[in-house]
């Protein structure tokens, strides 16, 4: 009788802790921890970094350089997958519902850097306006709007055999 009770004491007390915990989590607007591990398909934790300052300094520089073109919430042109009678494209989302996930760091870097590649859209190039850090902190703003699931699959896909491309979003 006594294990009874001690267990359904012990039982209303563990609940009790994980309803407090889950009213302490996250509410939305509120700051991403500084990092977070997410589990991929493969089996392999991963860190998502949230560098808040640069975070909010990528919001700002999208505000200023990309807005007109990508949409207030990073939604791109509606049409983006539709090419025009000159065969370019759209700009297209970057908040994770387009292709940019399909893209690796480096060559989201040099897309922002150096403009669309072979004619095919009409990304202007931000070489002689944003410097390679300024470059880093949007991207890491449009990538908070991506899900943890989205995320790691980008970081899965840009992995070389079991080791990730940019090595310092591994989890050690």
């Amino acid at each position: 009788m006594n294990k009874k009770i001690f267990g359904s004491i012990v039982m209303i007390l563990t609940l009790g802790a994980c309803d407090s915990s889950s009213t302490s989590s996250q509410t939305q607007g509120s700051t991403p921890p500084p990092e977070k591990t997410i589990s991929t398909l493969t089996g392999v934790d991963v860190i998502r970094p949230h560098n808040v300052q640069q975070i909010a300094e990528g919001e700002q520089l999208y505000k200023q350089h990309c807005v007109s073109c990508h949409g207030a919430k990073a939604e791109g042109n509606p049409e983006w997958r539709k090419a025009l009678a000159e065969g370019k494209y759209l700009p297209p989302p970057l908040n994770g519902t387009g292709r940019e996930w399909h893209s690796s760091r480096n060559e989201l870097h040099n897309h922002i850097k150096y403009g669309s590649k072979f004619g095919k859209g009409n990304m202007p190039p931000f070489q002689n306006t944003l410097t390679d850090e300024q470059i880093t902190s949007v991207i890491a703003w449009f990538q908070s709007l991506w899900s943890d699931q989205l995320y790691a699959e980008w970081l899965t896909k840009h992995t070389v055999g079991s080791v990730f491309v940019d090595e310092a979003y591994k989890k050690q």
